[in-house]
């Protein structure tokens, strides 16, 4: 066996690899999710709706916030202010 190729350092460079490949992907989804936040306050701004907090009810969606309610979009909740 090759002592440069040993199974620690293979492994080593694998793991180093895969965490390189994570890093990327990572980033990646960091600049899409900005993008997504930035052109959904873009909407809502044209919209006249603002943004809450997330849906204490669901936890799947922010809250819109109009003409005086707190929305879900995702679970149809609903409540005045």
């Amino acid at each position: 066996m090759d002592p440069g190729l040993r199974p620690g350092k293979h492994h080593q460079r694998r793991t180093s690899d895969r965490l390189e490949r994570l890093e990327e992907r990572l980033e990646a989804t960091d600049r899409r999710v900005r993008l997504l936040q930035n052109t959904l306050c873009g909407v809502a701004r044209n919209a006249d709706i603002s943004i809450g907090c997330a849906c204490t009810r669901c936890e799947r969606s922010y809250l819109l916030i109009t003409d005086g309610m707190l929305v879900c979009p995702q679970c149809g909740y609903r409540q005045s202010m």
